[in-house]
């Protein structure tokens, strides 16, 4: 488990199949760290966009496919470099509850792109055309 010298103990939650999203649903923030090198410059905004699908203020590290998603200051917060001191301030920022809700409403909104009908229309138009 993660140490760090917390002012108050963070509730990581234990990832399992099938309670994920209920669990991930009760939280207000949603976070996405990676790395800044390697394989995870290339992974999908899939934490991201679970998290605004539940209605949830997001901040993540700045990369590609994040950066593809994210606005920062708009719709959540991207983190340059893994910077410790913007994570702090982004987090910081949403501990004010209006700031949050905003940001969790905008961050919804921008991922309907992302769900199951807008995907299959999308596919619809496509195979049409072949």
């Amino acid at each position: 488990m993660f140490t760090a010298n917390w002012a108050k103990q963070p509730n990581f939650i234990k990832w399992q199949l099938g309670e994920a999203e209920k669990q991930v649903a009760e939280c207000h923030i949603g976070v996405a760290p990676l790395s800044q090198s390697g394989i995870e410059l290339t992974k999908p905004p899939s934490k991201p966009v679970l998290y605004m699908s539940l209605k949830l203020a997001v901040v993540a590290s700045s990369t590609p496919p994040y950066r593809s998603l994210i606005q920062n200051g708009v719709n959540g917060f991207l983190i340059n470099n893994n910077s410790p001191d913007e994570w702090y301030a982004s987090l910081a920022a949403l501990f004010n509850t209006e700031t949050r809700n905003q940001m969790a409403i905008a961050g919804y909104e921008s991922c309907q792109a992302y769900d199951a009908p807008a995907i299959a229309e999308r596919w619809n138009k496509f195979l049409r055309k072949l």
